[in-house]
């Protein structure tokens, strides 16, 4: 049986719910965006519902473990490959175990829920750091960023605490999604940026604030200390491609 859902974390656990009520049995989970139909196969579209949600979210916490629903969450937004089946695995084997199974790294299930969310937070954690900045309109910001995971739900709560009296946009140019903070309110938006023409060169983003963080970065380092290899190692090169003060070097 194929299970199809929208993509997001409520139709996730809600097609959850719906293995767990119909003891659905072998199940798999797809994305409807991603799904290649097969004539011999069943498939089923299951909708999405908060209320449902809730309930798969309080019975994880209740039943298993409080911490487990924010390691589903963050495993989630990893995006690997078959991520929804390992983690109706990880609820089916955890509901099993009870208590105790998210500190049982022993255990394949609850070591691939680890790995998948320290995964996910060193990403976030990474980001929290290298989001820069610039001004595009009089009172508004814009940064852009291109993650691996789809960390962008975990920023709005930091950046609107850091930046809350100004307009920002946070966009993930590989998902076209964005964080959009205006007026005190912060919501989630699709954005798709217009193709250039073929040929033509990147846009240009050069600003007094890019032109502020590069003054900043040639001032704080210390030429005689300068390590490439080991900043790279803290800061892959896959990141640099919006920091102003790698420009040149990317």
């Amino acid at each position: 049986m194929n299970l199809l859902y929208d993509g997001s974390f409520r139709g996730f656990l809600t097609t959850v719910f719906t293995v767990f009520k119909e003891r659905l049995d072998p199940v798999n989970i797809e994305k409807t965006s991603s799904h290649v139909p097969d004539l011999f196969e069943e498939t089923r579209t299951v909708n999405s519902r908060e209320d449902l949600a809730k309930r798969v979210i309080l019975g994880i916490k209740n039943r298993i473990s409080p911490l487990m629903p924010r390691l589903v969450l963050h495993a989630f937004l990893t995006g690997a490959p078959g991520v929804e089946n390992t983690l109706l695995a990880c609820v089916q084997k955890g509901l099993s175990q009870g208590p105790g199974f998210t500190d049982n790294l022993a255990d394949p299930h609850a070591l691939a829920l680890e790995q998948l969310s320290r995964r996910c937070l060193h990403e976030y954690h990474l980001f929290l750091g290298i989001v820069r900045f610039r001004q595009v309109t009089p009172g508004c910001y814009y940064a852009p960023i291109q993650p691996e995971n789809n960390i962008l739900p975990l920023l709005g709560g930091h950046f609107s605490r850091r930046l809350g009296d100004q307009d920002w946009i946070i966009h993930d140019l590989t998902r076209g999604t964005a964080l959009i903070f205006s007026n005190g309110k912060l919501e989630m938006a699709e954005i798709t940026l217009d193709q250039p023409n073929e040929g033509a060169g990147p846009p240009d983003l050069e600003d007094e604030y890019f032109s502020i963080w590069r003054t900043y970065y040639e001032n704080i380092g210390i030429a005689d200390r300068k390590n490439p290899r080991l900043r790279m190692n803290f800061l892959p090169k896959k990141y640099w491609k919006h920091l102003p003060e790698m420009k040149g070097e990317v």
